[in-house]
């Protein structure tokens, strides 16, 4: 089964072109409703109005719409039995790879799964073909990976896929992802190697950050980094894999204590932070713009880098080398920055792992 129906790219090319809304609108003169309604594909534009988007934004009315044929496409899902939902797509060698994603990044998403049996499913595209072939797939838990695609060319755009490094690492062993977002207190370096064995991989730099407890605004329990295995303290855990769960039970063994402690499982550092923030949980490990964003106090356990992990050969891919080179621009720099809590001194800075 397939449908037929307008492509539009205009908020991809806005977005690019970082002209807002607002802005578009008032030089095309309509209303932002409309432009809504257009970039959603629920209204189809005059010949006026498509000739004075695509004058505004400075390509052709070509570029901006397209009649696609967008068939149903087998795909290999990133995870066994994924409902019917939405979901991100990306082309990872020879394979089309879908991962589901949250209610909050459904605007977003590329395509609706129909059927799914397993590893294997029946997609229902929202956008053609082409503009599947630019999506660069990119596993971590680092929050600023959302903000990274407003920051790359018209011939890439980032999906963010959230998980913890070691998940992270295994999905791009299994030919999940393009990319595996790590950390870890050891070297990120080492645990590639101990992944990818006898491979040619890339490490880039995306930032570096601060990992530490976190807790309520003026420390209303008084914790100190030695007090996480203080008894009754509720914990927000992370899952097994991410880098956060193991300075988590590094410093509970450096108070003695092996044993795993209760509260709630979180899947991110956003999730930890807002955890603590609602009362589910009295302290957590995080990082500290994770902190930053809830307005709670943050005591930091250790530094580190947050890097980029892909083979060399894949670097070869334009949308992948596209999406490395927003990491140069001042515009992507300035927005980590005032996030807080992340350093950008040597953010794109690439070291090779693996044979020579």
């Amino acid at each position: 089964m397939s449908t037929v129906q307008n492509i539009v790219h205009v908020r991809r090319i806005r977005t690019a072109r970082g002209v807002s809304q607002k802005e578009l609108a008032a030089r095309v003169g309509i209303s932002r409703q409309s432009l809504v309604a257009v970039e959603a594909g629920r209204q189809s534009p005059s010949t006026t109005v498509a000739l004075g988007l695509a004058r505004a934004l400075g390509c052709r009315v070509e570029d901006l719409f397209e009649l696609g044929h967008a068939a149903d496409m087998a795909v290999t899902l990133a995870q066994r039995g994924l409902p019917a939902g939405r979901v991100a797509v990306g082309q990872v060698g020879e394979r089309w790879v879908a991962h589901g994603v949250s209610p909050a990044q459904y605007r977003g998403a590329d395509a609706v799964i129909v059927s799914a049996e397993g590893l294997r499913g029946v997609a229902r595209p929202r956008v053609g073909e082409a503009s599947l072939r630019r999506n660069v797939l990119i596993s971590g838990c680092a929050p600023v990976l959302a903000t990274l695609a407003g920051h790359v060319g018209e011939e890439s755009d980032v999906r963010w896929i959230p998980s913890g490094s070691g998940r992270a690492l295994e999905l791009l062993s299994e030919g999940l992802v393009h990319v595996a977002g790590v950390h870890y207190r050891e070297g990120n370096a080492q645990a590639v190697r101990a992944r990818f064995p006898g491979q040619r991989m890339l490490l880039v730099n995306l930032v570096s950050w601060r990992q530490g407890l976190v807790m309520g605004p003026n420390n209303p329990h008084q914790l100190a980094p030695g007090d996480l295995a203080r008894a009754g303290l509720r914990v927000a855990r992370r899952e097994p894999g991410a880098g956060a769960r193991s300075l988590m039970q590094e410093t509970l063994r450096a108070g003695g204590v092996d044993v795993e402690p209760a509260g709630p499982l979180c899947r991110g550092h956003l999730d930890v932070a807002r955890a603590v923030a609602t009362g589910a949980a009295d302290v957590g490990v995080t990082i500290e713009a994770a902190a930053a964003a809830f307005g709670l106090e943050f005591h930091p356990l250790s530094e580190e880098r947050f890097d980029l992990c892909m083979p060399m050969s894949s670097t070869q891919l334009v949308p992948l080398r596209r999406a490395l080179d927003a990491l140069d621009s001042r515009a992507f720099r300035a927005e980590a920055e005032a996030f807080g809590g992340y350093g950008v001194e040597v953010t794109g800075h690439a070291v090779e792992v693996g044979r020579g």
